[in-house]
């Protein structure tokens, strides 16, 4: 993970992070049988905002209609 935060190139940054992934399911598969899903915003109203695949949000760009 270290690396993948200091790799400036988004092909090798993807690599790094594929490999870490094949690591975790290797040696912990269990670890994926429960993951929390739920809604952060739901509304035809609200315009910009992207969430990140970590559940994060940044409201920079986000507006209300």
């Amino acid at each position: 993970m270290k690396s993948s935060r200091e790799e400036q190139d988004p092909q090798k940054r993807l690599a790094i992070l594929k490999k870490a992934s094949e690591m975790v399911w290797d040696d912990c598969p269990w670890l994926w049988l429960h993951v929390e899903k739920f809604v952060i915003a739901y509304s035809s109203k609200i315009k910009g905002m992207v969430v990140t695949p970590t559940e994060k949000f940044y409201p920079n760009d986000i507006t209300i209609k």
